[in-house]
């Protein structure tokens, strides 16, 4: 659908919800986001001859950030379009290779049947392995002809989550770096680094954002697509959807007669947000709160390391 001037929002099917992919003519088509390895076939191409958006111009790949249904459709649409893909240098290396991002992040799970998420169901998603044309950083400008968008770096979600700021319009591309209180399927926010989190979520507080379009619907919203008023309420609630968190895991951790495991941290917190079962995301989240705890001297590791479900804590 057509959201503004020369912007288009696509939504590619992501179970009951969808990944956003945000298309802005100018005289290089900028893409951003590029959904699971099917959307490229079935959701970006066929838009871009349904809307005569595909006239030879050259194409602008950038990449919000490293997750499989963000990255997902480079591979194609590299191939069909002969594009660039840019994104941020923390998110590169797992960007290039899918593989490494699957053994950094999610293999630590993979004894969990409740928890896996399985090499080949990610590489489903995340498709073949591309490389960067470059790497972006905080303040780079992009220009795709008559508009220009300032890099954000918005760290939290990944560590090189970025956003695109218009500053002659106001438009923002937040990917996922605003999270609320997470997705309908998911119930929480998927945030790595609570303390990077906020500092971006502050940073963002203080932008001009007249319209903002975020990658997925997140709660308390059914939309990605928010006004001035709806974009500064979706910061402030991701704001206090860290406090809340924080707060309860606190409470968890002080209740615990005797170090507690991740899993065990996790799991009442589930509980404590009436989740009808543990998730991946609830476990990230977790550990987030606790390297949060620790940080500032309220919690200490005992065992494990990074997100180890046997890893140890306890109050300090």
């Amino acid at each position: 659908m057509k959201i503004g001037d020369g912007v288009h929002y696509l939504q590619h099917p992501l179970g009951a919800i969808w990944t956003g992919i945000s298309l802005v003519e100018d005289e290089a088509l900028l893409i951003v986001d590029t959904g699971t390895q099917a959307a490229a076939y079935e959701t970006v191409l066929p838009s871009l001859r349904a809307n005569n958006i595909w006239s030879g111009q050259p194409f602008l790949i950038v990449n919000t950030h490293c997750h499989c249904d963000h990255i997902g459709g480079n591979a194609g649409l590299q191939f069909a379009l002969g594009a660039e893909i840019v994104a941020h240098q923390a998110d590169a290396s797992w960007i290039e290779d899918w593989a490494l991002q699957y053994q950094s992040l999610y293999v630590t799970f993979s004894n969990n049947p409740e928890l896996a998420f399985f090499p080949a169901d990610y590489y489903l998603m995340a498709g073949e392995d591309t490389r960067l044309s470059r790497s972006l950083q905080e303040g780079d400008i992009l220009c795709s002809g008559l508009r220009e968008f300032e890099v954000l770096h918005l760290p939290g979600h990944t560590p090189g989550s970025l956003g695109l700021y218009e500053p002659s319009t106001g438009l923002l591309l937040t990917g996922d770096s605003i999270q609320g209180y997470g997705m309908s399927e998911t119930l929480v926010p998927l945030i790595a680094n609570l303390a990077a989190y906020r500092h971006s979520l502050e940073h963002l507080a203080d932008l001009d954002i007249p319209r903002m379009i975020a990658a997925h619907p997140f709660q308390p919203f059914s939309t990605a697509i928010f006004d001035a008023h709806s974009a500064q309420s979706l910061i402030r609630q991701s704001l206090a959807a860290v406090e809340d968190t924080i707060g309860v895991t606190t409470v968890l951790l002080k209740a615990a007669e005797k170090p507690a495991s991740l899993l065990e941290i996790s799991q009442g917190l589930a509980f404590s947000l009436n989740l009808l079962e543990n998730n991946l995301y609830n476990v990230i989240l977790t550990a987030a709160c606790l390297e949060e705890l620790i940080g500032i001297g309220l919690a200490l590791r005992i065992s494990g390391e990074g997100w180890q479900l046997e890893g140890e804590f306890t109050t300090k």
